[in-house]
This record gives structure tokens, sequence and C-alpha cells, in this order.
């Protein structure tokens, strides 16, 4: 498909300018360099642009180039471009551009003259455009005499160049300057940075403030010593310190000095103190009255001492038991709250908050409880035993085995065990299995057991067990799951020896580990491993 192109420069005129030094304006052409060119269906509507007759997609929007040229190919119809962005400040619109590629070429007419395929622009927004070549540095200017756009620089001219950056505006001219029309605002988010500023209406060397409705002010010109001191509900003023009792101020050339103005500072036991003892400041030391009488330092004294009186002066020394104590120490602070005991015996709390002395112990002696304290009991003969009294005291004795004794002789295969409340013949003791929760890793506790059950649900280490005892014997019943192919890994202190310890990774099949702990060496001994089950 054949394509016409539409191209120029983005450009707007009756831009107006006031040379230096001059009072008339001047109107030119104002070209905008790399500003945003939007290309839409004249009516309103997006459409697809083209680099070139063969068809490449171009951006639409896009970007005219350093001199504001801009081009675009596209199918037969009726375009706007509109330009904004870059140096346009306002954006505005081209409208109606015919595009008609139908082989052969258009004939143009308004501002441009010519075919589409040569063309000649002879005006620019309807005003006629000079014919006349431009040479180096001269611009369109509009000339209100001929009513021609033609090439010129405007009278006065010199500043080749505006250009805005951050806060401020820079002319490049090396002839020409910029002036600005007053007042001018400093926008609020502006951080503008002044260099040699000079300010009119101000009074020299003085303090600058914001007067009556926020415009600069400043004091009349300050004398040696004056500072800016605010006043509520008024300017500030340009004013000196006032000296209060017991200073002096001291204004001078850009100095302020304050002084005390009682004696020179001295240490409180200097020589000059007629009322002390001269002496040189030491850590912990304390001032006290000596028999001058005079302050004087008493210096730290050593570790684990007090203060001491003799009645006359302070001194440093241990708490002397026999004349500083008076009275007895109370229980509820580390003491007995006895005066003396019974020779022998032992002290005892006959409350909660008081405490008494027992009876004298004697050798072999045994001291049981009463309900008024300790009792002292006799020592008992040879093979007797002290037995319980429920109704009173317990007493020594031999072995009674009718009363002493309640035990028949039990049935072959029985043990003697402990039921925790009596001893009597049992049956052999049959372990039940402990069941472990499955973890990787998975621990065992020996001191609950000596046979743990676990189902496998993954892959594992068997950690050494914790707490065994010299000798102890610990089987596990390994049960794979549903799932099967677990695998086992044993711990640091197991020892295989001639057996390989791989399980069954059938599903549901358990096998049999069994260890012997030797306190020794730390070591878990495999002595059986049965598997398949």
């Amino acid at each position: 498909m054949s394509r016409g192109k539409l191209q120029g420069y983005a450009g707007q005129g009756g831009a107006v300018t006031i040379p230096p030094g001059n009072t008339s304006t001047y109107s030119y052409l104002r070209t905008y360099i790399s500003c945003t060119v939007t290309v839409t269906l004249s009516g309103g509507g997006a459409l697809v642009i083209y680099s070139d007759n063969a068809g490449t997609v171009k951006a639409n929007p896009f970007t005219s180039d350093a001199d504001g040229y801009w081009y675009f190919f596209a199918d037969d119809g009726h375009y706007d471009v509109t330009f904004s962005g870059g140096d346009v400040t306002v954006p505005y619109t081209l409208s109606n551009f015919v595009i008609v590629d139908s082989g052969g070429a258009v004939t143009l007419a308004g501002d441009v003259t010519g075919s589409s395929g040569a063309n000649t622009v002879v005006k620019l927004r309807n005003r006629a455009l000079a014919a006349t070549a431009p040479t180096a540095g001269q611009a369109i200017v509009w000339n209100n005499g001929t009513t021609t756009w033609e090439p010129g620089t405007p009278a006065g001219a010199g500043v080749s160049s505006i250009i805005g950056t951050a806060n401020q505006v820079v002319a490049s001219s090396p002839t020409g300057a910029v002036t600005l029309s007053t007042p001018q605002s400093i926008g609020t988010a502006s951080t503008p940075t002044f260099a040699s500023l000079t300010l009119s209406g101000l009074t020299a060397k003085s303090f600058a403030y914001s007067g009556t409705a926020g415009l600069l002010a400043t004091t009349a010109a300050p004398t040696n010593g004056q500072l800016l001191i605010g006043s509520t509900g008024a300017v500030p003023v340009a004013a000196a310190l006032t000296a209060g009792a017991g200073i002096s101020v001291t204004n001078g050339a850009g100095t302020i000095t304050i002084a005390a103005t009682g004696g020179a500072n001295h240490d409180m036991l200097a020589a000059t103190h007629t009322d002390s003892a001269a002496s040189a400041v030491s850590r912990g030391g304390l001032i006290v009255g000596n028999s001058t009488p005079a302050w004087s330092l008493l210096p730290v004294g050593a570790a684990a001492r007090v203060l001491r009186s003799n009645g006359v002066d302070a001194s440093w020394a241990q708490v002397n038991a026999a004349t500083d104590l008076t009275g007895l120490t109370p229980v509820a602070n580390g003491g007995t709250g006895i005066s003396a005991g019974t020779a022998t015996g032992v002290p005892y709390f006959a409350t909660t908050s008081t405490m008494a002395s027992s009876p004298a112990l004697t050798a072999n002696r045994v001291v049981v409880g009463g309900a008024t304290g300790p009792t002292v009991l006799g020592a008992g003969t040879t093979v007797q035993v002290l037995h319980g009294n429920a109704a009173g005291a317990p007493a020594w004795g031999g072995v009674n085995l009718a009363t002493d004794l309640t035990i028949a002789v039990g049935t072959v295969g029985q043990t003697l065990r402990s039921t925790g409340a009596a001893v009597a013949w049992v049956p052999p003791s049959i372990e039940k299995p402990i069941t472990l929760t499955f973890a990787a890793p998975l621990a065992t506790d020996a001191a609950t057991g000596s046979l743990f059950r676990c189902v496998l649900t993954d892959d594992f280490t068997l950690s050494d067990p914790t707490n065994a005892v010299d000798g102890q014997r610990i089987t596990w019943e390994l049960i794979q799951d549903g799932t099967g192919s677990r695998l086992i890994t044993l711990g640091a202190n197991f020892v295989a020896g001639p057996f390989t310890v791989t399980l069954t990774t059938t599903l549901n099949k358990r096998d049999f580990l069994v260890v012997i702990y030797n306190s020794g060496t730390g070591k878990f001994y495999v002595v059986d491993f049965t598997k398949g089950y």
C-alpha cells in the first residue's frame, strides 16, 4: 500500500521579546525542539502511523528532533497534529492535514505551495514569508512595516539563548542582558542561591526581619553588643543585654563578655578559707569538723569499714559486735532470737517466726519430732530397729516376724516387688512398649523405658538415646508406613559391628533393632537386628 508523508517543524509565530535597552516589542517565530508530537484522526480517534512508506510502525506520540523537525507516513485521510511538552508551555493543535497518495502529485495551497512531492513554505499562519535566505544567527522576525516574516535580528539583540534550570534563569550572551519585570515571586518549592545579592531600601549593617505583610525590613544599625531581641506583638528590636546581680556585661565590637562580679572561684578546702584545713580533694573522702575546729578531709576508709563515732570524732572502723550491737538479732534478720540454749542442744523453729533450743544431745541418740518440739530418744541395742507407733513416739525393739512382716511365701516365678504402697509377691514384670511420635531426627529418652515403637513417615536419623544407664538394653520396633521406603541413619555413638542396619522398605513391614549401652565408652553396641516382619 502506498502512503503519504506529512512533515514540518514545530513552531509558533507571534512570540514577543523586548531587547535590552529597547522599549519596542518584536515578534518572532519560535521553534520548539524535542517536543511531543501526537497524531490523531481529524474529529478524534487514535491511529497507527509509520516511519516509512514500507509500513514500519512509528510510535505515536513521538518526539521532534533537536531542530524541531517532525514527520510521519500515514494512509490517505485527514489528520490533526498536537504539540506539547518540551518548550511548549501551552499545547496547541494544527488541524485537518490531508494526505492523498493516489500515485500522483497533490497540489498544495495555503501556507505551502507546489505539489506533495515538491513544495515551498510561502506563509506562516497565513502571513507572507520572505524568500530571502537567512544568514548565521538570524531568526525569522515579523516586520510590521512590510507585514512580512523575514530573516533578521531584533534591534539591540544580544541574548542568544535563555535557558531555564532548577530555580534559576540563565542568560547566555556576549553582550546582551535579560531584564525581568518587577515584582518577581519565588516559588514556595524553590531553593534559589543568591551570590553577591544587593537589596535596596534596607539599612546597611542592620538586622533583617519579616515586617508588615511579610515584607523584608531592617532595624537601625546596631551598636556594640546589641542583639536582635523579640518583642511580643511587635517587631523585634536591636538591644543590649542588661546585667543582673552578681554578673557584669561588657560589650565590644562583635563581642559580649559576661562575668561574675564576686571573687574568683577557689577550692572549698583551699588555704584561703579560714574555716577549713588546706587539703587536696580525694575520691570517697568526707568533709568533717576537726578539733580546731575547722573543716577537714577524712579520707575514704579501707574496704569493709563503717563510719564509727567515739563520742568526739568520726573515724572508719569495723563493727564491734560486743559494743556496737545490743539485744537479740531477730529471726527475720538472720538471727536466732534466743540469748542462750541447752548445751549440746540444737536450735529449732518453735513457730514460723521464733526459735528455741532442743534438749541436750548425747552420742548415738535419735531426735524425733514432738508436739512441743524435738524429743531425744535413747540409743537402741544391737539388732533392734526403730518401730513406729501410730499412737505416740517411735521406740526401739526387735523385729517381730508375726507383726512386723505380712508377706506370705510367693508362688514359683513370682518376684518380691514394691507396689508403691506395700511389698508383695507379683508375677514377673512385663514391660510395655513406649510409642514414639515420629520426628526427624528421632529422639529416645532411655529413662522412660527400654522398648520403643515408632511408625516411620519419612527418612530419619536415629539420635543417640539420652539418660541411658550402663548395661541398659534398648529395643526399637521400627514400622514402615503405608508409603514405605523410609531410610534410617544411626547416630554418631551407635556401633553396628557385624550388622548392616538397612530397613525393610516394603510398606507396613517392621524391623527390630537392639543395642546395649556401655557408659565407659559412651557407645550403643548393636547386638541384634531382625527385619522383615
